[in-house]
């Protein structure tokens, strides 16, 4: 059996009156993650001086995941919290079969007044940890109170429930989720819960009668196309399907079926856009995007004939396709012909893992950076209430000096910079909607902030956003440096830490956002930048970063391949990648350690040699190590353990902003890096429709992406990008989402 993961967030509706506040993110630290905190306010609670269960629906029948719990934690009343609980679920909110008894541990004080509130209390509480439905379809979950601990009444502070999710081995079921686009009332995710399948995982399986537990549409076979998504990419080895088998209606059952796959945009965006006065001028601005799915980026499998399905009691699966461990992230199901009746249907899809690369987001590390910006571990900021809730950018690194995958640890101290900031706060979650923000003139936001995080785990209680400089006399711009700077990659040398900063003038200055400067960051006695220090500016305009009518010559992307960092077979030089010219190919210079600040010491792949002291040596066809386009940022990561065992990777984003992100490999760090693979589509608001932020006219870039190697386990390899996610017309950046985003990839063995 596969290993669990952190399926996608499913939002529930309390029947119960009183009982919203366990499902309307109030008093939560941030959105759609399992490792939020709870802060100790009643009002954001639920409680009762009776033992009446609680009961919870989704929109839609979903495979259930993980459930996760915040017992109640006011202070003076934590003995009201559940003790004994039992769990139970639905399928029409009427018949409720019994899922398990579970004990809640009572919410711990010391995290109240150590962190402002409590991490999820199920975790630890001796039995499954979280509560996890194993994939059991439903649409409606109860939660009934036996026991409290000592208290006076029965009280919860918040549950979260995600969608079914594993890592799969070879050959084991993938969970996925579907819609129809053109027809998203006809229930695609029938076909992809098990719903109506004598089991939830196997091939075995037998489906029934019950055209309830089917998809079904009337619409045309052009619009009748189901599009899977499987939360992740994957190999795919084969499919089952199982057609329709209404006894009524076996001639709605799809007789040819053409298969297509992707891991690139399922779908071709079209912008809306409106015309809206800008003071005496107008002009044409984003007012919300549409999603075309016949027009994606997809490659076709073939076409496929489907057995007629046979109205018996227990149909066995209809047939199986080879797909033969292709990757996938999305694939579009796209009926030919039925069997001559009035609509399409089928009963039930499933998909089954081949070996290879797989790739799922990495929910909590993302969960860390969504900040409500009012908890003690977002920071603080003098000139404005609240703290961090977004920035641009992402730089990572292991202030210990371990930095390749698997020597991260518990005891590791990690620090994370990032460019232009947003501070605030969102006062509270409840009701939210993306609507909350700042408009996007840039009001909110400072230059550069930090994170401190202790150990290898995603934990809010572990981190701490810095802001403190942000409103310095020293530091008009914010606190990292006193110019407007967006901050490159950096590294540590003794005991500071040495970042390359690009001038930021403002698009609209003449000079536009221009020139690069390495700035010296001295450390504290904690080991972490030392903020009473202001930061010195080493070198102005360091050479390896040419831009002019003739040259553009960035180096940006760091990996130290020193003792200290633990690679294999260290020489002592930090390894520098940047791109060369308008088509951003792959070049690469170097230096010691020790010279680093020294750039006379630096030297220069031109093809055949390095050259010291001149950039312009990496300025011709000969210097490329990467012929493909690599993004704005990057990075390059040596790989322990896994199918990529010894190689190093540049993960980056295919054409720097179009939502692609992708990765080449080469045998040695000095290239060549070839093959460039598409491994995620990071665009994901397509899905609007079907979730929370219906009618939310929202429009989404992504870009930026790269990998923290430091941060990863062995055999896998923790990787960012990030997301830009704006309002309609009024221009508003819906700021609870405008910051890194994680995914992970891994290999399926």
């Amino acid at each position: 059996m596969g290993q669990p993961a952190l399926g996608e967030f499913l939002k529930l509706k309390a029947i119960k009156k009183g009982a919203e506040a366990l499902v309307d993110n109030s008093g939560m630290s941030g959105l759609e993650a399992s490792n939020h905190l709870h802060r100790p306010n009643p009002k954001d609670m639920y409680f009762s001086k009776q033992k009446g269960s609680l009961i919870f629906e989704l929109k839609r029948i979903e495979p259930l995941g993980q459930l996760h719990i915040w017992n109640y934690n006011a202070p003076r009343k934590l003995s009201s919290g559940m003790k004994e609980i039992t769990v139970s679920y639905s399928l029409d909110g009427k018949k409720f079969r019994k899922f398990g008894d579970f004990d809640l541990a009572i919410a711990p004080n010391y995290e109240n007044e150590l962190y402002g509130g409590i991490a999820a209390t199920n975790l630890n509480d001796g039995h499954r940890t979280p509560i996890d439905f194993q994939g059991i379809p439903a649409k409606f979950i109860k939660i009934t109170p036996r026991s409290n601990h000592g208290g006076e009444g029965y009280g919860l502070s918040e549950i979260r429930l995600f969608r079914h999710k594993i890592r799969p081995n070879v050959g084991e079921s993938i969970p996925v989720e579907a819609f129809c686009p053109k027809d998203l009332d006809s229930m695609a995710v029938r076909a992809v819960t098990g719903i109506g399948l004598s089991g939830r995982t196997s091939r075995r399986a037998t489906t029934g009668t019950d055209p309830e537990t089917m998809w079904h549409t009337n619409c045309s076979a052009a619009d009748a196309s189901i599009i899977v998504n499987f939360d992740g990419t994957y190999p795919i080895r084969e499919m089952a399907i199982w057609n329709y088998n209404d006894p009524n209606a076996l001639d709605d059952g799809v007789q040819e079926l053409d298969i297509y796959y992707t891991v690139k945009s399922p779908c071709e965006i079209i912008n809306k856009e409106e015309e809206v006065q800008d003071g005496d001028d107008k002009k044409l601005v984003v007012v919300g995007q549409e999603f075309d799915f016949v027009k994606g980026q997809w490659e076709k499998l073939g076409t496929f004939k489907i057995p007629k399905g046979t109205g018996a009691e227990k149909m066995p699966l209809s047939t199986i396709i080879p797909f033969g461990d292709i990757h996938a992230q999305h694939i579009r199901l796209q009926p030919v012909k039925n069997y001559g009746g009035r609509g399409f249907g089928l009963s039930e899809v499933r998909f089954f893992s081949g070996k290879g690369w797989a790739v799922e987001p990495a929910r909590n590390w993302t969960g860390l950076l969504s900040t409500s910006g009012d908890f003690r571990y977002c920071g603080t900021a003098a000139t404005r209430e609240g703290g961090w809730i977004g920035a641009d950018g992402i730089f990572s690194y292991n202030l210990d000096g371990p930095q390749v995958q698997g020597t991260n640890n518990k005891d590791s101290n990690n620090i994370f910079i990032f460019q232009d900031t947003v501070v605030g706060k969102f006062n509270n979650y409840k009701g939210w909607t993306p609507k909350y923000g700042f408009t996007a003139s840039h009001n909110g936001w400072v230059n550069g902030s930090y994170l401190y995080l202790k150990g290898n785990e995603p934990d809010p209680r572990k981190a701490r956003f810095v802001l403190q400089g942000a409103n310095s006399e020293q530091n008009p711009y914010g606190n990292i440096t006193d110019e407007h700077y967006w901050l490159c990659d950096y590294t540590k040398v003794g005991n500071a830490l040495y970042i390359v900063g690009i001038r930021y003038f403002g698009w609209d200055s003449p000079e536009g956002p221009n020139g690069h400067d390495l700035v010296r960051i001295p450390l504290g006695a904690d080991g972490y930048p030392d903020l009473d220090k202001v930061p010195e500016l080493v070198v102005k305009d360091v050479p390896n970063y040419i831009r002019n009518k003739d040259t553009t010559l960035h180096f940006e992307a760091i990996l130290e391949n020193t003792e200290e960092s633990g690679m294999p077979s260290p020489d002592g030089y930090i390894y520098i990648y940047g791109r060369q010219g308008s088509g951003r190919k792959l070049i690469i210079s170097r230096v010691r350690k020790s010279d680093y600040a020294d750039h006379s010491q630096y030297e220069y792949w031109n093809g055949s040699e390095w050259v010291q002291g001149d950039p312009l040596a990496a300025n011709t066809p000969e210097a490329i190590i990467g012929d493909y386009a690599v993004g704005n940022e990057g990075s390059i990561s040596p790989i322990r353990g896994g199918m990529f065992d010894g190689k190093f990777l540049n993960v980056y984003t295919a054409g720097s902003i179009d939502g692609q992100v992708a990765f080449t490999s080469s045998d040695s760090m000095t290239g060549p890096f070839t093959d460039p693979t598409h491994i995620y589509w990071a665009v994901e608001r397509y899905k609007i429709p079907l979730d929370y932020y219906e009618g939310e006219p929202l429009y989404q870039w992504n870009y930026n992406a790269k990998a923290h190697h430091n941060l990863s386990k062995e055999g896998e390899l923790l990787i960012s990008y990030h997301m830009g996610l704006q309002h309609a017309g009024n221009l508003t950046v819906a700021l609870e989402y405008h910051h890194p985003w994680f995914i992970t990839m891994f290999e399926i063995k």
